[in-house]
């Protein structure tokens, strides 16, 4: 286990403890079906914990930032590294994700952050 591994696996029992379970889905467009004429959907939907909080005023410029976004600190014990246009589910409340970053040094995630819109 890398030191950054051990990083990973104290922030995400820190959001298991502290946080609420948070559910990641990602829409997935498949093959054209000719029976239906429609593609093939479905989705990639993983699970872990989350803690969100509100921007503060300062932060939020009307543009990038909107009145209503909330940051989103996400395990990397989801699997697989969010996306724009994922989808995050938190106390049922489902936000889109608009802007993804890795927190870790050197391409070695330990949290993700998001900023999520309603």
């Amino acid at each position: 286990m890398t030191f950054y591994q051990g990083m990973a696996g104290t922030a995400s029992r820190m959001l298991a403890r502290f946080g609420q379970a948070a559910t990641l889905y990602r829409p997935v467009v498949g093959d054209y079906d000719p029976a239906t004429g429609n593609a093939a959907s479905g989705a990639v939907i993983l699970y872990g914990h989350a803690f969100d909080y509100d921007y503060s005023q300062r932060d939020i410029d009307g543009t990038l930032i909107r009145q209503g976004d909330r940051r989103v600190l996400l395990s990397v014990e989801v699997g697989m590294q969010p996306e724009t246009g994922d989808k995050v589910v938190i106390r049922d409340k489902c936000w889109d994700v608009v802007n993804v970053k890795t927190i870790g040094p050197e391409g070695n995630a330990v949290v993700y952050e998001l900023q999520v819109r309603a």
